[in-house]
């Protein structure tokens, strides 16, 4: 019998990839959970869910991601980042069910010039960081079976993200202005659903609970990322200009380098990873660019 897979933020462009991927569906048995079939910040209805459905695995991608509007809706970004996560990794030790949860480059600060290990010391930047800070340190004070997996600059198919962006503003002709100093390890919602798939497939995971960092082999800034973008519209043919961090209209800090490591990863899964631009290639290979 296929094991039972809970998958919390359906809805989400994460949620979203893990349900419509053939290889879960053909594996396990998934169960998906929208935020009006489970607002996880209801901990009564998140706990008779469970309680009734008896997963083996849940997924939480349920999140509060607006990075901006947590400054000013703390309460609601801590909620749902934080004390409802408490809630949940509570209810998972408590119903012997194991914890897949989605956190970010945004715990740390990104100052230094050097890949992010999954042991180097946290340092948020932001409220939206420091929730989902608060969240991980919840997970390992509550839970014994889990797997946080850190993740940066996502995108995919099922979302508004930089890339769908981008897309956009090539399509409609516009000119585009994008930082050139900000450095990170962006990766596709299919590549983190591909890699989760192998490593919830192998039989023993008992040794191998904790924190890891699910990224692409090499860097880029957001520029390169429009530049990878712009090569695959050939009838967009005006020049994307550079600017700073500092130009960008926005009063909220963010890391200016998260490169997330992800050599633990691949050492502890013997999971092999792929470049970054190759990510980008296959997700604009599915939206059919030409």
């Amino acid at each position: 019998m296929n094991k039972k897979i809970f998958v919390f933020g359906s809805s989400g462009q994460l949620g979203k990839e893990f349900i419509n991927s053939k290889d879960f569906q053909k594996n396990f048995n998934m169960v998906s959970f929208n935020k009006n079939d489970c607002n996880i910040t209801d901990f009564d209805s998140a706990k008779e869910i469970l309680r009734e459905g008896k997963p083996d695995f849940l997924f939480n991608c349920a999140a509060y991601t607006n990075v901006d509007n947590a400054e000013y809706e703390q309460e609601k970004a801590n909620l749902v980042n934080n004390l409802a996560v408490s809630n949940i990794s509570k209810l998972c030790e408590e119903m012997n069910i194991t914890l897949i949860h989605f956190s970010t480059d945004y715990v740390f600060d990104g100052i230094s010039k050097r890949s992010i290990k999954e042991t180097d010391r946290k340092n948020p930047l932001n409220f939206y960081g420091m929730t989902k800070h608060l969240g991980e340190e919840a997970i390992l004070k509550n839970c014994s079976k889990f797997f946080i997996f850190r993740v940066s600059w996502i995108y995919g198919k099922y979302g508004n993200n930089f890339p769908t962006k981008i897309i956009k503003f090539i399509n409609d002709n516009a000119d585009l202005t994008v930082v050139d100093d900000q450095i990170g390890a962006p990766i596709s919602t299919s590549g983190i659903v591909e890699t989760i798939f192998k490593i919830i497939s192998q039989h023993e995971l008992t040794n191998n609970y904790g924190i890891y960092n699910i990224s692409p082999n090499n860097f880029c800034s957001r520029h390169d990322m429009a530049e990878m973008i712009k090569k695959n519209f050939k009838n967009y043919s005006k020049k994307i200009y550079r600017i700073k961090s500092k130009d960008l209209n926005t009063e909220i800090a963010r890391p200016q380098y998260s490169c997330l490591d992800n050599a633990y990863l691949k050492k502890t899964f013997k999971i092999k990873l792929k470049n970054w631009d190759d990510y980008l290639i296959s997700f604009l290979e599915d939206l059919y660019c030409e």
